[in-house]
Order: C-alpha cells, then sequence, then structure tokens
C-alpha cells in the first residue's frame, strides 16, 4: 500500500510538471505574437520588446549631450529620442541615441541604438526583427545620403570653394546639382549654400517636374571659409529626431548647434 501512495504522488509530481510547462509556453509565445506579423525574432538580439517609458524618465526633454567629432565640427544632441517600430506604430518608447564616424569617407552617422522592422520574403511570411544599429550595417556603408531612421551628416575638406563645394553636392544630391547662392547662417563666420533645384539647365525659376536638381526636401549645406570646411546634411520632408512621441522635433536644435572646431 505504501508503496502505490509513492507511485501516485510521483504520477501527480510528473502532470504537475507537464502543465506547468505547458502553460509557460503558451505565455512566452503569446507575449511575443500579435496577429500573424508580428513574432519578435531574437536572432539580433536576445532582449525582447521593452515597454512604454515610464512617466519618472522624463530627464531625456532637457538633457543635451555634447559630442565633438575627429572630422572638425560639434554638436548637441539628445540623449534619448523616440524608438522607431514599424511593426506596432502605436507603441511608444524610447531609445538611446547612438552616433558614430567614418573618418575614411568623412561622414558621421546619428542614429536610434536599435529600431523594429519587418523582415521576410513576402507580407505573409514577414517577422518583427529587432536591428541593432552598427557600423557594418549594408545600408549605412553603401548610403551617401541619410541611412533608415538616421542621418548621415557630410563632412568635407575645401580648397577650392567653388569645385570642392559642388564635387559635394553632386555626391550627395545629384549630378545636375550645384551650387546656386550662398548668404550668411545663424552663426558668424558661417555662410549656407543653396542649390539651383526649381531652376532648369539654363538657371530660370521652373517647377519641381522641370528642374535638372529635383530636390524638394529640407537640406542644410554649411561653409565655413575659415576652416575650410563644408558639411551637408539632409533632414528631409519629416522630422528624423522626435522626442515625447512626435510632439518635439529635435532635428533643427540639433543642426543650430552645430560649431566649426
Amino acid at each position: 500500500m505504501k508503496n502505490k501512495n509513492i507511485i501516485l504522488l510521483v504520477l501527480v509530481l510528473f502532470i504537475g510538471l507537464l502543465i506547468g510547462g505547458i502553460y509557460l509556453k503558451f505565455l512566452k509565445n503569446s507575449n511575443n505574437i500579435t496577429g500573424n506579423k508580428e513574432q519578435i525574432s531574437n536572432e539580433t538580439d536576445p532582449v525582447n520588446y521593452e515597454t512604454a517609458i515610464s512617466s519618472d524618465l522624463t530627464f531625456w526633454q532637457e538633457e543635451l549631450m555634447d559630442y565633438t567629432s575627429q572630422l572638425g565640427i560639434s554638436f548637441k544632441y539628445p540623449k534619448f529620442i523616440t524608438g522607431g517600430d514599424s511593426c506596432n506604430s502605436e507603441r511608444t518608447f524610447f531609445v538611446p541615441t547612438k552616433i558614430f564616424e567614418d573618418t575614411d569617407n568623412g561622414a558621421i552617422y546619428i542614429m536610434p541604438e536599435y529600431y523594429y522592422d519587418f523582415r521576410g520574403e513576402s507580407p505573409e511570411n514577414s517577422i518583427c526583427q529587432k536591428y541593432i544599429v552598427s557600423e557594418e550595417m549594408d545600408q549605412i556603408k553603401q548610403s551617401i545620403k541619410n541611412p533608415f531612421r538616421g542621418w548621415r551628416i557630410n563632412i568635407r575638406n575645401i580648397d577650392d570653394k567653388e569645385v570642392d563645394i559642388n564635387s559635394l553636392i553632386k555626391d550627395v544630391y545629384g549630378y545636375e546639382c550645384k551650387m546656386d547662392r550662398e548668404k550668411a547662417w545663424i552663426k558668424d563666420g558661417i555662410s549656407e549654400i543653396g542649390m539651383n533645384n526649381y531652376k532648369d539647365a539654363e538657371g530660370n525659376q521652373v517647377g519641381l517636374g522641370e528642374t535638372v536638381c529635383p530636390v524638394n526636401y529640407v537640406y542644410k549645406l554649411l561653409y565655413s571659409e575659415e576652416k575650410k570646411l563644408a558639411v551637408s546634411v539632409v533632414l528631409g520632408q519629416e522630422c528624423t529626431f522626435w522626442g515625447d512621441g512626435q510632439s518635439m522635433c529635435f532635428d533643427e536644435q540639433i543642426f543650430q548647434s552645430l560649431e566649426f572646431e
């Protein structure tokens, strides 16, 4: 009788462990799946979705960091920016801002430390992937303009003003684009260069459909005669670096803090 009780007890424990294991597996799957497309792949990083930032983490609104580049400029940037999630547009969270340089090609990248986007051969088979930003990402190595969800600041040493600035413009904005005008910027000794967008080959004012330089987005192209440097960045048609969801844009704040060292 005693042996039967022991066997029964062992059987009950086994069934309990089995049921517990099935339940934990169910919870894990339910946390990782929302609908058919939002399964999170942890191939890149084992960290799952973070929760929305809590109300006690509001110091990001005032905390700006100083960055000094080896390429001859400095600027301020927010320590945190709103994170990007193509898988769930309603989710708001903050991520650290990441900055790194490609000194060989005269570029500084400002990006979120990570973001989420779909990955797959077709929409039906897509999974939500967490992408950790690094210098080795193909979209960064191959881009002369802006990478996904970030900026590439292009910096060029200037020996011959017209030749070198036009070379920078052609590389970034298009072969038919060129320097068209120059005016004083908000800081002494710095000029802002305008291009021939909305002009035809003869220099006549035309619409976007007829221009030889079809640039209809916000860009900044600055030149320092003293430092012999030109700096270019595509700000785009919409804000890149949001704070507090989508109620504050840091783009102009970053660029207006720029100094030529």
